[in-house]
């Protein structure tokens, strides 16, 4: 009876598994340091902006806390992955 209610848990889903997929891969990358690692994690981030609007209110507080936690190791390419995050979101808007 209600068509909708189902496209919103699908979303919701979504939005989950690119939130741990992009934590799992920054922590592969913490550990590993490819960059690779790095790159998906923010392509993970920036789908799930795209996905619903609960993580825009989300990761914009939660990734610069990332960041300080993990700031030793996160420091010498801290401008490089601000940048590329920032630019997936800004894709869909230009």
């Amino acid at each position: 009876k209600r068509p909708f209610a189902r496209r919103t848990y699908y979303t919701n889903a979504f939005v989950t598994f690119f939130l741990v997929v992009g934590m799992v891969l920054f922590f592969q990358w913490l550990n590993n340091k490819r960059l690779l690692f790095l790159i998906f994690s923010f392509v993970s981030f920036a789908v799930t902006l795209l996905l619903y609007q609960a993580p825009r209110a989300f990761l914009p507080l939660f990734l610069p806390l990332l960041f300080f936690l993990y700031k030793k190791e996160v420091k010498p390419v801290l401008v490089t992955a601000f940048g590329l995050f920032f630019f997936l979101i800004l894709i869909p808007i230009g």
